[in-house]
């Protein structure tokens, strides 16, 4: 069973209500800021499924606890062609998810995963968005499919001043201070560029024709995740190249690029990159 992360310097404070959370409870999650840019490293942690308490009242913070036993799920997972039904699984969120113990958000929420959290998938339940049936250390349940939630595969953790994000294990990355963070894959590779304001950061990178656009959440912060396609090149084939521009503050802009060798398995691979940025600003942090 895979439920280990990469250990390393905490990412920037979040909070917010918790996704997928039914009724008037909330769940808030708060990760500290850091003192200075590194990377994850260090040995491997246990990741733990994080149990809370629901709160008493509004505004109440909920307490680690311990859950009591739950039934075994009478729900039968499928196989569905393009839906994961087994291997590892990585929390995205970066408040987490709701794990409950039957696939509908009606069913009573045995705990939370933390972002980061690897769990393993014992199998699918298909509906709008279907569900995961997953393990973790020391529960078994079902999370949203949902694709702002989690990814297939397991993750590791970049975190600086500017901005954290979780990207492929296998994946290496490098710094070009004070702008660049490079991550790059077997076929693809992402870059995040820090500037002053969004009219600093480059749009259409050249030799490159604009085929798509359409609106993404990064974080709190609404922009639009824009495709390319290089000049010339067939229908259907690459390479590719998409951006997402977010401005962070009146004197701080984040832009997300990356150079993509198709435009559905890779740029669903840049999504889930984006949707487990979080970076210090009003939106991503309230």
């Amino acid at each position: 069973m895979h439920a280990s992360r990469m250990v390393g310097p905490k990412r920037h404070a979040t909070v917010g209500r918790q996704h997928d959370w039914d009724g008037p409870k909330e769940v808030i999650i708060v990760r500290a800021l850091l003192s200075k840019p590194a990377l994850r490293s260090g040995a491997l942690a246990t990741a733990a499924l994080i149990l809370v308490a629901g709160c008493g009242s509004s505004g109440s913070r909920p307490v680690p606890t311990t859950a009591s036993s739950v039934p075994a799920s009478t729900t039968t997972s499928t196989t569905v062609p393009g839906e994961q039904s087994s291997g590892p699984r990585t929390v995205l969120s970066p408040i987490g998810v709701n794990v409950h113990t039957q696939p509908s958000k009606a069913a009573p929420v045995v705990g939370t995963a933390a972002p980061g959290t690897v769990l393993t998938v014992l199998g699918f339940t298909p509906g709008s968005p279907g569900w995961y049936h997953v393990k973790g250390q020391t529960h078994t349940g079902w999370i949203s499919a949902e694709a702002s939630l989690s990814a297939p595969g397991e993750y590791q953790d970049y975190a600086s001043s500017a901005f954290s994000a979780l990207y492929p294990a296998t994946w290496t990355t490098t710094a070009k201070p004070p702008a660049t963070v490079n991550f790059a894959g077997s076929a693809s590779r992402f870059s995040v560029v820090t500037a002053a304001t969004v009219s600093k950061l480059s749009k259409a990178p050249a030799g490159y024709g604009q085929i798509d656009s359409r609106t993404i959440v990064v974080c709190g912060v609404t922009s639009n995740l824009v495709t390319f396609q290089k000049a010339g090149a067939a229908a259907g084939s690459g390479p590719y190249a998409s951006h997402v521009l977010l401005p962070v503050d009146k004197t701080h802009a984040l832009g997300f690029y990356a150079q993509l060798s198709d435009d559905t398995d890779q740029l669903q691979l840049f999504e889930s990159f984006l949707y487990s940025a979080t970076f210090p600003s009003p939106q991503c942090e309230g």
